[in-house]
């Protein structure tokens, strides 16, 4: 029998080596384990805070698109009106994702100037229990018709003759080449084709504006301005083409117990110069022969459904002023005159008809008018020939075509003329994520008050 007692056995360092070496060979991979499962959870996490957070985003961006529909149609009829300056309206329980409803709230900040502001906030409560917000800030301005002197939808084209492009400050008296001429005489296209403006020989003292191409030019051609170097026909800086507008249509209004024909024998005065009524007409056409005279002593609005044929005048009073809604076409011809007071806005024409190039407007011989046209679906002609043609105000139509040797006067006051049924342009836009900036929608009465 061998006897176990007292006797020793050598130590396998190997194996107690790979143990240790198991050993922290595990806690290595847990650590990397734990690390990339806390990795994946803060990637989860913030891409779940990213998504809800561009939710309400969204959801704040839609709040400002039907308060901008509503500013445009002025619909206030769901809106909650505060201190008969403002309006507000919330929207709750908005799915936005799994378990997970979204709220709108909207504020519309002197909803009835010409600079409303809106605020729109997208607000949730993520399963967490945590509550998170977006808040923005929107600024906006009446939108101007007469933003240029001729905005052509489609294309703007010049031919024959020397027509003249500049603009003068109708407040400042009339046309005067000497004394009220500037160069503001703004012309643009929103075509992105070749030839979307084709200036030939005319003579622009103001811009060019074209939705995509650069505007084409005749040997004789200009576009310059005060402040152009000498010598340079086309200068660069007063042609951009990047253009871009809107055009609304416009419908004729239903008028209160409109007189339904106009007979003009020799000279028929119109309107009441007191300005207390405005005088209303519906008619099924309109014919100013060469030998008659429409006088607008007053306030007038004129629905036409059909043709306006003008050989003869019309004339507004100081007091007078007149707004046609036409859907056939317009002439004035001949030496026919339309306004020949200093105040273009005192003549507003629109184009009612919406199937583009079927309407025309047009211009010719020594046919004059002040005023300010709005057909973005009418084609506009504009044809000189003789010593007096020409146009003081501005235009809005779908195709414009000018010949001959006509001059076009830019009336710079225009610019400010929204119509009766504006709509809104944004100037700013803006993230609000400073508490002290945010509106308290939970506290909203009390918040407007500050206002």
């Amino acid at each position: 029998m061998v006897n176990m007692k007292n006797k020793s056995f050598p130590i396998d360092k190997n194996r107690g080596s790979a143990l240790v070496a198991a050993v922290i060979f595990a806690l290595l991979a847990g650590a990397l384990v734990g690390s990339f499962l806390k990795l994946s959870t803060n990637e989860y996490r913030s891409a779940s805070s990213a998504f809800y957070y561009n939710s309400l985003l969204n959801l704040a961006e839609a709040g400002a698109e039907e308060a901008a529909w509503c500013l445009n149609n002025d619909d206030w009829d769901t809106w909650d009106e505060k201190n008969a300056l403002h309006q507000v309206k919330q929207y709750t329980d908005l799915n936005i994702g799994p378990y997970v409803a979204g709220d709108i709230s909207v504020l519309a900040i002197n909803y009835d100037s010409d600079t409303p502001t809106l605020v729109v906030e997208g607000k949730t409560q993520l399963p967490s229990s945590r509550s998170i917000l977006k808040q923005i800030e929107i600024e906006l301005s009446k939108r101007s018709l007469f933003a240029n002197g001729m905005t052509a939808k489609d294309t703007l084209t010049f031919s024959g003759g020397s027509a003249k492009v500049d603009s003068y400050d109708s407040a400042d008296g009339d046309y005067d080449s000497f004394f009220n001429r500037k160069d503001n005489g703004s012309i643009a296209s929103m075509a992105v084709i070749i030839d979307a403006v084709d200036v030939a020989n005319a003579e622009i003292y103001g811009y060019v504006a074209t939705g995509g191409a650069d505007p084409s030019v005749g040997p004789t051609g200009k576009i310059y301005g005060a402040d152009t170097p000498l010598e340079t026909d086309v200068d660069l800086n007063r042609v951009s083409t990047d253009f871009y507008a809107e055009f609304k249509e416009v419908d004729a209004p239903t008028l209160v117990s409109p007189d339904t024909a106009m007979e003009i024998s020799g000279t028929l005065t119109i309107g009441d110069p007191s300005g207390f009524n405005e005088e209303h007409f519906h008619l099924s056409s309109l014919n100013i022969a060469s030998n008659e005279t429409l006088i607008i002593d007053g306030p007038v609005v004129i629905v036409v459904d059909d043709f306006v044929d003008v050989d003869g005048d019309i004339q507004i009073t100081a007091n007078g002023s007149v707004t046609f809604y036409v859907e056939g076409n317009f002439d004035i011809e001949g030496n026919g005159s339309v306004n020949n007071t200093n105040t273009p806005s005192s003549f507003v024409l629109y184009g009612t008809n919406d199937t583009p190039g079927v309407q025309k407007f047009n211009l010719h011989g020594n046919g004059a008018l002040r005023g300010a046209v709005y057909a973005p679906n009418a084609d506009l002609s504009l044809s000189g020939g003789g010593n007096s043609g020409e146009f003081l105000g501005a235009t809005v139509a779908y195709e414009i075509t000018v010949s001959g040797n006509y001059d076009f006067h830019y009336d710079e006051q225009l610019e400010n003329f929204f119509g009766s049924d504006p709509s809104y342009k944004m100037i700013t836009w803006r993230e609000l994520t400073d508490n002290a900036d945010r509106v308290p929608f939970d506290d909203i009465d009390n918040y407007l008050d500050t206002l």
